[in-house]
């Protein structure tokens, strides 16, 4: 009797176990691809958030679990960008904005996400663009949800075409 409780507490802990894990991997943000994103710009405008993240950075895990799989944040993005998810150090071929980009052998980063951020590339790295592809900024970093807070309404808004940083995050009151 003793070894059947012991065996079902055991079996319940490991599903237990499981169920969470599931939970906190599951992100409540549907993540596109850059050739997505893009498609679905031009037929609804909305800036593009990129993630440029790689699989072995501790922060990049952190702004996934704390930031993007904070409902409000997850909320906030889903309707107002195209999120994308790009592994830095992936090696296929991308196609952006007409040009190919095919990875360097011999380098490990791709030589798109060099080219989004101008060569100062960090881990993580968010990438703002306007619809057609444009660069708005970038921002280096881990950032926790109420740091992200106004710099997604900056974005989000158009803010940043009629106002500084400074007089916008003066002004800015959180929902969060």
């Amino acid at each position: 009797m003793k070894r059947r409780l012991t065996l079902v507490v055991g079996l319940l802990f490991a599903f237990l176990l499981c169920a969470t894990s599931s939970l906190r991997a599951a992100s409540p943000l549907k993540w596109y691809t850059l050739e997505e994103a893009m498609e679905a710009a031009k037929k609804n405008p909305k800036p593009l958030l990129i993630d440029l993240y790689t699989d072995w950075c501790g922060w990049c895990k952190k702004l996934d679990a704390d930031t993007f799989g904070h409902e409000g944040i997850a909320k906030y993005i889903g309707e107002n960008f195209y999120p994308v998810k790009f592994n830095a150090e992936q090696r296929e071929t991308v196609k952006f904005l007409g040009k190919e980009y095919t990875p360097d052998a011999k380098e490990r980063t791709h030589p798109l996400a060099m080219a989004l951020t101008a060569g100062r590339l960090s881990y993580p790295m968010l990438v703002y663009m306007k619809a057609d592809g444009q660069l708005i900024t970038t921002v280096p970093g881990y950032a926790a949800p109420k740091q992200i807070e106004p710099i997604l309404k900056f974005i989000a808004t158009g803010a940043y075409e009629t106002k500084t940083w400074e007089e916008f995050s003066r002004d800015f009151k959180s929902t969060l």
